[in-house]
């Protein structure tokens, strides 16, 4: 960034851009879901074997969680906050 300000604000304004956003990691028991029906629920944010992480609107977070669990079958899944390494992430990417 040559010594470029890329932020200048509080983390607590940074978070909040990312409040409406959840990170569900799914670990699938058998069945596994294709890339297309997943990104129709979400942004694939990773799809590495049966793993798979989607960026959901926090709003339909459990509706989209409980639809794909209903047709696939889960072993474990793990909701979050988007992680702040994304966040940071997102923040260096920006022009």
């Amino acid at each position: 960034n040559h010594g470029q300000i890329m932020y200048d604000d509080s983390m607590a304004t940074l978070n909040k851009q990312y409040a409406d956003t959840r990170y569900a990691r799914m670990e699938f028991a058998d069945k596994l879901p294709g890339k297309a029906y997943l990104e129709k629920r979400g942004k694939l944010v990773s799809f590495d074997g049966n793993v798979t992480v989607l960026g959901i609107d926090k709003a339909k977070t459990m509706r989209v969680a409980s639809e794909i669990s209903d047709k696939f079958p889960l072993q474990d899944i793990t909701i979050e906050q988007v992680p702040l390494e994304v966040i940071i992430s997102d923040l260096y990417s920006r022009k």
